[in-house]
């Protein structure tokens, strides 16, 4: 997503399978970057990173 000030956050939207789309629990990463690239790195770490949390 790119901020109101030109740079870009990763943002990850997790929702159990078959739940409705309003259901979803959106987290950000924590900092804010220069490149569209550098954010969606960001969220597929922070992605896995709650996923793992899950399942444990």
């Amino acid at each position: 997503m790119k901020t109101g000030a030109g740079s870009y956050r990763g943002i990850v939207h997790l929702r159990e399978v078959g739940a409705e789309p309003e259901s979803d629990d959106p987290h950000e990463t924590e900092i804010d970057f220069a490149l569209e690239d550098q954010a969606r790195d960001a969220a597929r770490a922070l992605a896995s990173k709650l996923l793992k949390e899950q399942e444990s």
